[in-house]
């Protein structure tokens, strides 16, 4: 299912993830931990639950604030903290966060190609 043409996740999916989260703080690799991160953030943003989605943001704020990432994984936090602000009606928070992080970017990226897919009206207006 999707909404605004980006992917909609389940409670159920962002429980899958949270336990995958879980256990690989447990017992995982930083690597392992990290990607499991992102995975739970990835579906955190997509679920159509207010309550996920800003949890998602808060998620994806305290890994930019906090977490030593590449270049690779800064892009793809802030793209899933710009579809957070997006989905909590933030559109403006959305496309200063998008617009700032086009700016540092190959503009082949993948994501770059995902905010002007999915983003287009925030992004022009």
């Amino acid at each position: 299912m999707e909404q605004y043409g980006l992917p909609c996740t389940t409670d159920e999916e962002v429980s899958q993830f949270q336990a995958e989260y879980q256990a690989a703080f447990a017992a995982g690799s930083q690597d392992e931990l990290e990607a499991a991160k992102c995975r739970l953030i990835w579906a955190l943003v997509h679920c159509n639950t207010r309550t996920n989605q800003q949890r998602g943001l808060d998620l994806a704020q305290a890994a930019l604030d906090n977490d030593q990432r590449s270049q690779d994984q800064d892009r793809e936090l802030r793209y899933y903290l710009s579809v957070a602000q997006f989905k909590l009606g933030r559109c403006l928070d959305a496309r200063r966060t998008l617009t700032g992080v086009i700016k540092v970017s190959n503009t082949h990226s993948r994501i770059t190609y995902c905010f002007l897919l999915h983003f287009p009206t925030v992004l022009l207006a």
